[in-house]
């Protein structure tokens, strides 16, 4: 293993590089590099291990937020948001959706 090429990959991903001494941002950060390290790669462990058991295995990737929903940061993926993202909602006009879910143009 290439130790210092991990430790520049791992400074690259978790440095806020416009502002490094910004302590918001420095939290910001930390909180992503926690948040990878305890549910992204175990999660992509498990996956990985299952498919080498020709378990079937549904991975869904969220790289895309609702605009609509107008939340801070730190909400922008909440519980049960995929069932939005499963029937397009990004790209539905919003009459288009339920109207107990009704989001604002």
């Amino acid at each position: 293993m290439n130790v210092n090429g991990t430790f520049d990959a791992i400074k690259y991903m978790y440095t806020y590089w416009p502002d490094p001494k910004n302590v918001t941002m420095i939290r910001e950060k930390y909180i992503q590099l926690l948040s990878d390290f305890l549910y992204t790669a175990p999660n992509d462990k498990m996956i990985k291990l299952l498919v080498e058991q020709n378990v079937p295995v549904y991975m869904y990737v969220l790289n895309t937020t609702v605009e609509s929903f107008k939340l801070p940061d730190w909400r922008k993926v909440p519980h049960n948001i995929e069932h939005f993202l499963l029937c397009g909602a990004p790209f539905l006009d919003v009459e288009m959706l339920p109207a107990t879910s009704v989001l604002p143009e």
